[in-house]
């Protein structure tokens, strides 16, 4: 490893502050009103949780699959639509 491997890192780390947030499917593990998501092993629940409104009145079952965006943060998560595979 080269001296300069160091600010190789650095400029990598610091570079991926800007990239934007991957959408990520998970899979519906509560139904309302104690709504629970499990995405990439994590399961999120509604502290962590935004639901986009044309979902609101719609019931999301246990089992189904959701489009996921995180935040910019990281420490929460849209729940955009229901998802299938064709």
């Amino acid at each position: 490893m080269s001296q300069w491997s160091w600010l190789v890192d650095y400029i990598r780390e610091q570079g991926a502050k800007l990239n934007p947030p991957t959408m990520l499917i998970g899979e519906v593990t509560a139904s309302i009103p104690n709504f629970k998501v499990k995405v990439m092993g994590l399961e999120l629940d509604r502290d962590e949780l935004w639901i986009a409104d044309s979902l609101q009145g719609r019931e999301l079952l246990v089992g189904e699959k959701v489009a996921v965006m995180p935040l910019v943060d990281n420490q929460q998560f849209v729940v955009l639509c229901r998802v299938v595979r064709p």
